[in-house]
């Protein structure tokens, strides 16, 4: 827990060094609503970089992703849910590595930027429960988080917390991430380049030595539908 609260710390430090604090809250509010609700994360399903985010496809609406190896498909199946898959395009048996998402947003029944949201599903076999919020009067912060849960070697159910720092610049999205069931602390930004396209600039494991900065950073586009 030290650990993680360490790592916390280093992303609010982090995230608060890509504030500037000059830009109206209106504006960013413009773009969050309009553009960065469905934005996608690494392993397909709406989310940061590995984090998930309580936000969701639109229903009938879908996401199209490829990060580095990774392709990703997700669509708004049902009224507040996701449905969606990932495969390494570099694997042979890419249909058996497929790794499934699912996500259902509990709060608000409707659509709401000012409101808590609560959102359980699971990725990765993993279930969890989160909750996120956006403080628009604090400089358009975005602050998200929850736990996983996941059955340990000795069958025992263990928690491992996750949480998410962003901020809306304009049209950009600075995002700090966290995950402790896969150890990684993580910086990116997410650059809208169209109304329906957006270019994805991730570093991955700050928390490990680099051999080599290059072999962290990870290119993407997202598509949304």
């Amino acid at each position: 827990m030290k650990k993680f609260l360490k790592k916390t710390f280093l992303i609010i430090i982090l995230l608060t060094f890509f504030s500037p604090g000059f830009l109206k809250a209106d504006i960013g509010k413009y773009y969050v609503k309009k553009y960065f609700q469905d934005t996608m994360a690494i392993k397909g399903y709406t989310g940061y970089i590995i984090t998930p985010a309580c936000e969701l496809v639109e229903y009938k609406n879908y996401n199209l992703g490829m990060h580095k190896y990774n392709a990703s498909f997700n669509c708004g199946l049902i009224p507040h849910g996701e449905i969606g898959f990932t495969v390494k395009v570099d694997e042979i048996n890419m249909v058996k590595k497929m790794e499934l998402n699912a996500k259902y947003r509990i709060l608000p029944f409707k659509k709401d930027l000012n409101k808590l949201k609560l959102a359980i599903g699971i990725k990765n076999h993993t279930p969890y429960l989160m909750g996120g919020k956006h403080f628009f009067c604090f400089y358009h912060f975005g602050l998200q988080g929850g736990v996983g849960f996941d059955n340990s070697e000795n069958s025992q159910l263990e928690a491992s917390p996750f949480v998410s720092f962003y901020k809306v610049v304009y049209k950009s999205m600075f995002v700090l991430d966290y995950d402790d069931y896969e150890k990684q602390c993580n910086i990116g930004a997410h650059f809208l380049l169209s109304p329906k396209l957006k270019l994805d600039i991730f570093i991955i494991n700050l928390n490990k030595k680099f051999t080599n900065i290059l072999d962290n950073v990870i290119f993407g586009l997202s598509f949304t539908g």
